[in-house]
């Protein structure tokens, strides 16, 4: 950085302290989005089955990533050969 963006960097910096934020109250829709109950049990479920799909996949993953890793000299070098090509 040169001394004029220094400068104009302090000027930002020094407004930004001593800006103040808008006064806006929204304690009153969420206390009372949070008192209705918000989600009913039928998107509970759903909720519930896609994170278990997740972490089995998840763990599928890390299992077969495990495995490979366990067969190879090095992890790292057969990792990234696998991008070499998509990165040229």
């Amino acid at each position: 950085m040169n001394g004029d963006q220094r400068m104009n960097f302090a000027k930002l910096v020094e407004a930004a302290r001593h800006e103040r934020p808008p006064a806006v109250d929204v304690t009153d829709r969420v206390l009372a989005s949070l008192m209705s109950g918000g989600a009913t049990q039928s998107s509970d479920w759903g909720m519930w089955v896609a994170s278990l799909i997740s972490v089995a996949a998840a763990a599928a993953v890390m299992t077969l990533a495990g495995y490979q890793g366990a067969l190879t000299v090095d992890p790292l070098v057969e990792l990234i050969r696998g991008f070499v090509p998509t990165i040229q």
